[in-house]
């Protein structure tokens, strides 16, 4: 009869070689414990023959089964042969490779399961292609859109083509509608558009300084966005809203931010990343994709990107490109959307890799991707 050390398959594993280190994540209770040196030999050896490995006992390994076995993370089992552990696979049933060896055409509207969110851009004073916006709204009808972002400048200057935008969106994709718009635009948008009669929608008021009216607060169906550019900014706003019962975010202008204001304030620390819980299901997602852009097109100035900030250009307005054909092109050809800390520096060093939450446009404005004090 054999001893066999194994691992629990809930258990999910992170390597960094160089340092000879590994994050042990339990996906059920959110605990992380890190390994090293010898420990951190026995848990590869583990991870590469399947979860179990034969064990001969003494005083140091006894320490280490103890460990596992108390932190319930895996145990010793009695066994003949090598137990069978359900490891940790990621299993994707629409391999996302397979698109790059198919013509879009070849996959029917199920490539249009890949479109989340739509972000339209639409200036007043601008030439819009609106036509040809409607026209991709309506070919998202059978898409799994959940929401439409409309960031809006000038609106009094297009009204009546932006309120006509707002009911197809209602009446085709039944999803949410989110509208930013700046403090000094809201009151026309709501006397003047057809909001009145949708209600899955909300709004977001950009407010860039002190220039306007309390009474806004209490408006229903409200988000309000403070630019802030340093911590003056910030503590300026955080102690007139104490008493206010509102939602409201921070919007950083990441360029001309000072560093030491962003360590203080928005970097994450070890006692941060330790407090996180993340599911199975999000841990995994952050091995394959970006999922605060994967799924998302942009469509500014007339044309199509595959994300808000620093996004590569898919195709113009103009070009009249059927929307499977957009989506299909992003899928192929955007590593944005696949972008994950691994394959960055210094990200895919790190054992906390996949806990972290995915990059974000905050870190591409920045071209940093480390917005941690963890490594520098």
């Amino acid at each position: 009869m054999n001893r066999w050390l194994f691992l629990d398959s809930y258990i999910e594993i992170t390597f960094c070689h160089k340092e000879k280190k590994c994050l042990l994540y339990n996906t059920l209770d959110s605990k992380k414990y890190i390994f090293r040196n010898k420990e951190y030999e026995i848990i590869k050896k583990i991870y590469y023959r399947e979860y179990s490995i034969k064990y001969f006992e003494n005083n140091e390994n006894k320490r280490f089964s103890d460990l596992i076995e108390n932190n319930f993370l895996g145990g010793i089992i009695e066994s003949k042969e090598k137990p069978f552990i359900f490891y940790p696979l990621i299993n994707i049933q629409r391999n996302l490779k397979k698109f790059k060896k198919l013509s879009y055409r070849n996959e029917g509207a199920n490539i249009l399961e890949n479109l989340f969110e739509l972000i339209i851009f639409i200036n007043g004073k601008k030439r819009t292609l609106l036509h040809e916006i409607l026209n991709l709204i309506r070919a998202a009808e059978y898409s799994s859109i959940t929401k439409v972002n409309l960031i809006i400048e000038n609106y009094f200057f297009l009204k009546t083509e932006i309120n006509e935008l707002i009911l197809t969106i209602n009446n085709k994709l039944h999803c949410l509608m989110v509208i930013k718009i700046k403090y000094d635009e809201y009151t026309d948008l709501i006397s003047e558009s057809t909001l009145k009669g949708i209600k899955n929608y909300s709004i977001i008021v950009i407010i860039e300084n002190d220039n306007f009216n309390a009474d806004i607060f209490n408006e229903k169906n409200i988000r309000f966005v403070f630019k802030i550019y340093n911590k003056i900014d910030y503590n300026h706003f955080v102690s007139n809203l104490q008493n206010k019962k509102i939602e409201y975010d921070f919007e950083l202008d990441i360029a001309n931010c000072n560093i030491d204001f962003l360590k203080e304030n928005v970097f994450l620390n070890k006692a941060d990343i330790l407090k996180m819980k993340v599911t199975k299901q999000d841990y995994d997602a952050n091995k394959t994709l970006n999922k605060y852009f994967f799924g998302k097109l942009v469509i500014k100035n007339n044309k199509i990107y595959n994300r808000e900030t620093k996004g590569k250009l898919i195709t113009k307005l103009d070009e009249n490109k059927e929307l499977k054909e957009i989506v299909f092109d992003a899928l192929i050809n955007s590593n944005k959307w696949f972008l994950i800390r691994d394959r960055v520096k210094p990200c895919k060093t790190c054992v906390f890799k996949y806990i972290c939450p995915p990059i974000s446009d905050y870190e591409i404005k920045a071209s940093r991707y480390n917005f941690c004090n963890i490594i520098n």
